[in-house]
């Protein structure tokens, strides 16, 4: 999960919007940083 990737990379990673029943908010905004931030060469964005 993205929470336990802090600090941690990988070549590959892939990042599937979910629903959000309220709407995007600022933390969703920061996991979605850390989540992407941990791809070292390609990044796989899901329903975006």
């Amino acid at each position: 999960t993205c929470h336990k990737a802090q600090g941690g990379q990988w070549p590959t990673v892939f990042i599937e919007k979910p629903y959000l029943k309220d709407g995007v908010d600022m933390d969703y905004l920061r996991w979605l940083y850390t989540a992407v931030t941990r791809a070292e060469k390609k990044l796989y964005l899901i329903g975006f």
